[in-house]
């Protein structure tokens, strides 16, 4: 595995709104760019971990699945974090399967929400190359590049284009931090 992705926002919203948005599949497909589609499924009983589908377009009518599970929920003294594992056996997937976890921290006026995961990739060399291009993209999702003065904040920029000016306001919110 490579370097772990890192990535830390600040959240003006109460815990309930953002874990809404991010733990359920219906609400977190229309954000999340790295998804399609989550779909969730059945579960014998509630302590069974929740596992899900998932699938991303990638263009040209080409679509990666994979598979995942939630592998716990944690609830402490305000903070709520949940952790995942997830793979995928499609041929075209960089990714073969990785861990993570999600944190929600309350602070002054929102939410600090942290995120840490890493996979492994297929392909071998190859594949291991592909990710030294791929990797560093996942953790811009701060809209800060590792190049100095460089921020993300166009239309393909979180939360997306349209008339909203959202990715400019995030990415001036980093650039004065």
């Amino acid at each position: 595995m490579g370097r772990p992705i890192y990535v830390e926002r600040f959240v003006r919203a109460p815990i309930e709104a953002l874990w809404n948005a991010t733990q359920r599949p219906d609400v977190h497909e229309r954000w999340d760019l790295r998804f399609t589609e989550i779909l969730y499924l059945a579960r014998a009983s509630e302590k069974d971990p929740q596992r899900f589908l998932y699938a991303t377009r990638i263009g040209f009518g080409l679509r990666i699945a994979g598979e995942g599970e939630s592998i716990g929920a944690r609830d402490r003294d305000g903070d709520r974090t949940s952790a995942l594992r997830f793979w995928s056996d499609d041929a075209k997937s960089l990714i073969r399967q990785g861990s993570g976890y999600w944190r929600y921290a309350p602070a002054d006026g929102g939410i600090r929400f942290i995120t840490l995961y890493d996979y492994e990739t297929r392909f071998g060399s190859v594949g291991r190359f592909a990710d030294l291009l791929f990797r560093p993209i996942l953790g811009w999702a701060q809209y800060r590049t590792p190049i100095k003065g460089l921020y993300l904040c166009g239309a393909g920029t979180h939360p997306g284009g349209g008339v909203t000016g959202g990715p400019g306001a995030n990415a001036a919110r980093e650039i004065i931090r």
